[in-house]
């Protein structure tokens, strides 16, 4: 399945993968009944939470992460029955700055230690 293994690479390389319409459509059509419940369905069997679903825009998917959830709550706000229904913005770009900054950072490590160890083998 195509989205599945784009979701599985690029939640891998960056923790999140954004799904265009375009893509979405080809399982889900956009007048399709329940359709964000199906994508979630879809997003759980496979290890992955749908982060944001903005119709006829795209699905944002992150991998499902211990302790992410308790993390996150206060980045939505929620109906009386419990559904999410407004992300707040402002405060989403700190923690997902500093979540690119650790990545950024361990991937900076990964290259240094690629260049120390091929040095050596490059005559």
């Amino acid at each position: 399945m195509r989205i599945q293994q784009k979701l599985e690479t690029r939640t891998a390389q960056i923790g999140h993968c954004v799904i265009y319409e375009d893509e979405l459509q080809s399982l889900w059509p956009l007048d399709e009944a329940n359709r964000k419940a199906k994508i979630e369905q879809f997003a759980k069997e496979y290890g992955f939470c749908l982060s944001l679903y903005k119709p006829g825009l795209c699905a944002i998917f992150e991998k499902e992460r211990p302790g992410w959830a308790e993390k996150t709550q206060d980045l939505v706000v929620r109906d009386k029955e419990g559904q999410a229904y407004r992300v707040r913005c402002n405060q989403v770009n700190a923690p997902l700055l500093n979540e690119f900054l650790k990545d950024q950072g361990k991937i900076e490590q990964l290259e240094e230690q690629v260049q120390k160890l091929t040095e050596g083998h490059s005559e």
